[in-house]
């Protein structure tokens, strides 16, 4: 993330979108990056099943493209299984997952950070903490970054005084493209909205 003349300049490689979700964030400092970050599964309790629920239906999409030249009726039945089995457990998420009972916050998110609001100012470099809860997926996310950027919030909706850039520096790559594929589904949304108006 780059700032010029105060503005938020773009110049990643991943596509951003305006959105609410659930999150929260703490200061942390290296060490605690260093024996906390793993690039492996575990992470939030509850949340972790969204984050692999997801994962699992990108992967089933391309065998269910296979079966449905085959036989209609079978993918057609399988859909119907596959939205079971998402409902049980975004219930189930919605119940053990304390980040899904917290309000959700306006964010501009991409894969490699997020802008948000905050009610306290941040230090440029400062370490995070960051959860994260999509409410597409029910995918809950933790990972790591730093503070780009902190300022006064000029925003519409503007609940807290200052608004702070982060850029994610340790992420899973899974999480990453759950993040990626929750941008472009939250993008075509807002397109298809748009056009409705």
């Amino acid at each position: 993330m780059d700032i010029k003349d105060g503005e938020f300049v773009e110049n990643r490689r991943f596509f951003r979108v305006a959105d609410e979700i659930s999150m929260i964030f703490k200061q942390v400092d290296a060490e605690y990056i260093k024996n906390n970050f793993s690039d492996v599964s575990e992470h939030l309790e509850g949340g972790s099943l969204g984050a692999e629920l997801e994962l699992l239906n990108q992967e089933c999409l391309l065998v269910l493209g296979r079966i449905e030249r085959t036989s209609s009726d079978l993918a057609e039945y399988l859909k119907l299984t596959d939205q079971k089995i998402n409902l049980i457990a975004q219930a189930l998420i919605k119940e053990s997952n304390t980040l899904a009972k917290k309000p959700l916050r306006h964010v501009n998110l991409s894969a490699s950070g997020l802008e948000c609001e905050s009610s306290i100012a941040h230090n440029k470099g400062e370490l995070l903490e960051i959860e994260l809860l999509l409410p597409s997926s029910f995918a809950a996310i933790i990972c790591y970054g730093h503070i780009v950027y902190c300022r006064d919030s000029t925003l519409e909706h503007k609940k807290s005084p200052f608004l702070i850039g982060m850029e994610f520096t340790h992420i899973r790559e899974k999480d990453r493209e759950i993040i990626i594929k929750h941008v472009v589904k939250r993008q075509m949304q807002q397109i298809r909205d748009n056009k409705e108006n």
